[in-house]
C-alpha cells in the first residue's frame, strides 16, 4: 500500500456517516445531505453531496475527449447555465449504463462535433475529478486523433454551439488567458501535450484507476 492510500485510508476510517438523507433529484443526478463527524468530534450535519443515477466502478460516470482533425484541436462553444457565460471546451458527456467509457467517448464526439473516430486512434489520458469536495464521481479523459468527418451533423442541444479547430499554440494561449475554464478541457489539453512531447504510442492499454 502507497504513503497515499494508507492517508486516504485513515481519512476514511476517522469520519463516519451517520445520515444520508436524498432531498431532490432529476434525470442524471440526485442531491444529498449527509451528516458526517470524526473521532474528535468535529460534525457536519448537512454537508451537501452530488451523486450520479449511473454510476460504475470507481466512482466513474463521465467521459471528456479532446479531438484531433487534420492536426488541429477541436473545441466547442458552449453555454454554461449556472454562471451564465459561454466558453471554449473539449465534448463531453455521461457514460450510459452498460457502456465502456471508451465507447462514450466516441459517442459523445460524434453527437456533439459530427467528428468520428477509429478505436485505435482513442489515446486514454487518466482521471480527472470534477469537484471532489461535492460531486462523488469520477470522468475519464481521453484524445481522438484522425478524427474524420462523419456523415451525421452535430446534434441539437441545448448551449451547445459550435465545433472550430485550433493550432497548439492557439490552444495554449486560451489556456493561459482563461478563454478555456472548464477543469476536464484543461486537464484534458495538458495531459495531450505532455505526453506528444514524452512522444509515446497513439493508443495506450486501458487501465482502471488505482484504489
Amino acid at each position: 500500500m502507497s504513503d497515499q492510500e494508507k492517508d486516504s485510508s485513515e481519512f476514511k476510517d476517522n469520519v463516519t456517516l451517520k445520515k444520508r438523507l436524498f432531498v431532490c433529484e432529476n434525470s442524471r443526478w440526485k442531491v444529498s445531505l449527509d451528516h458526517i463527524l470524526n473521532s474528535d468530534g468535529l460534525e457536519v450535519a448537512d454537508y451537501m453531496v452530488v451523486h450520479p443515477k449511473t454510476i460504475h466502478d470507481h466512482l466513474i460516470s463521465g467521459v471528456c475527449v479532446l479531438p484531433i482533425y487534420n492536426d488541429e484541436i477541436g473545441l466547442v462553444r458552449y453555454l454554461r447555465h449556472p454562471v451564465e457565460e459561454v466558453f471554449w471546451e473539449a465534448p463531453r458527456g455521461f457514460i450510459d449504463t452498460g457502456e465502456k467509457p471508451e465507447d462514450a467517448a466516441i459517442r459523445e464526439l460524434e453527437e456533439e462535433t459530427g467528428l468520428i473516430c477509429d478505436p485505435d486512434n482513442l489515446i486514454f489520458l487518466g482521471y480527472y475529478l470534477p469537484e471532489p469536495s461535492t460531486i462523488r464521481a469520477r470522468g475519464v479523459l481521453f484524445a481522438a486523433q484522425s478524427c474524420r468527418l462523419g456523415s451525421n451533423t452535430q446534434q441539437q442541444e441545448l448551449g451547445l454551439g459550435k465545433l472550430s479547430f485550433f493550432s497548439k499554440d492557439e490552444v495554449l494561449e486560451m489556456m493561459s488567458s482563461s478563454m478555456i475554464q472548464d477543469a476536464s478541457s484543461l486537464i484534458t489539453c495538458y495531459r495531450y501535450y505532455h505526453r506528444m512531447t514524452k512522444k509515446q504510442k497513439k493508443s495506450l492499454e486501458w487501465e482502471q484507476p488505482k484504489t
